[in-house]
């Protein structure tokens, strides 16, 4: 059964979001083996000589290659930023505070009582009921950033182009707020990264 190139790029975006979460960064070859989309070790290789030639859905294994690195950033931080720092000591007001709340029940410190707010309604938000969460993967929101550089003595216009899930920023400088400048900017956006949806707050010039 033939593939649609909307269902091909689907399934390649899903499979780099789970190699780039899940193993550590592959080389090219190693990454075109473990996307699956080659049957055997020749035609792996003619695919590594020919990525920018050679393309799977809608994009070259070149751009395919580039999106899955674009996602190991997000996920391999280097080590020396994963490990805990030293623990500070805590002022003797924050843990007798923290003591009130852990315990707020069955209490008869009033202060306690009082600090806490009795709301029975209150109910955890679920996954997909987050106010800043897409269904779709690869949705960016897009808003204009402004600055004045003090050497040139003008003015610094940048689109700014946060993807809703992962919160990774893309920033691309323009000159001006002209549509032929936001084309330009929201396509080097499209080629650089993996997008599906965009969405603005409504500013004039990005509706």
């Amino acid at each position: 059964m033939n593939q649609s190139i909307d269902d091909i790029d689907q399934r390649m975006i899903l499979n780099i979001e789970y190699l780039a979460q899940n193993l550590q960064p592959m080389t090219l070859p190693v990454f075109i083996r473990n996307m699956h989309i080659t049957r055997s070790k020749d035609e792996t290789q003619e695919f590594t000589d020919n990525v920018d030639l050679i393309r799977y859905g809608s994009k070259f294994i070149e751009q395919w290659y580039q999106i899955y690195r674009t996602e190991t950033q997000k996920y391999n931080v280097p080590k020396r930023q994963l490990l805990p720092k030293r623990p500070q000591p805590m002022p003797k007001q924050e843990i007798q505070e923290q003591r009130i709340i852990i315990n707020p029940y069955r209490t008869k410190s009033r202060q306690a009582q009082q600090n806490q707010i009795q709301d029975y309604q209150l109910k955890p938000l679920r996954r997909l009921q987050r106010p800043y969460f897409s269904p779709k993967s690869g949705s960016y929101e897009i808003d204009l950033a402004f600055s004045y550089d003090t050497i040139k003595h003008r003015e610094q216009i940048y689109l700014f182009a946060i993807n809703i899930n992962t919160k990774y920023l893309v920033v691309i400088p323009i000159i001006d707020k002209s549509a032929a400048q936001l084309k330009n900017a929201l396509t080097k956006l499209i080629n650089s990264q993996y997008v599906n949806n965009i969405r603005s707050d409504g500013e004039k010039g990005l509706t």
